[in-house]
């Protein structure tokens, strides 16, 4: 499936937490979609703390797109920085100023990814 190229992604990081490294194998398609996508009420694992947040949604020119893109980009993108964990925080439907969905999401890092 093919990203829209105006499909922007933002990603903040938490500075007293250290990002893990990139993932290298994050192109094969089959590798990212192993990127787990943890619902919003999930209590997170003991060992585990978010590290960053990322921001998924169209860049200002507005076209359609749905949240599976959203989904595929989210879990592409957690693999680049070093997680195959994330948590949803929300997804916002399209709206007045918008007709493509906007995600929210946690990047998660746990102690037993690091060993």
């Amino acid at each position: 499936m093919s990203t829209p190229p105006d499909l922007n992604v933002q990603t903040i990081a938490y500075p007293h937490i250290t990002q893990p490294a990139p993932l290298e194998s994050c192109d094969d398609h089959e590798v990212s979609n192993e990127v787990e996508v943890w619902k919003p009420d999930r209590a997170l694992p003991h060992g585990c703390e978010w590290f960053g947040d990322i921001f998924i949604g169209d860049s200002g020119s507005s076209y359609e797109c749905e949240p599976k893109q959203l989904f595929h980009m989210l879990r592409h993108s957690a693999c680049k920085l070093g997680t195959m964990k994330t948590q949803l925080i929300h997804i916002t439907e399209p709206g007045d100023m918008s007709s493509c969905y906007q995600l929210r999401a946690a990047l998660v890092v746990c102690e037993e990814d690091s060993e």
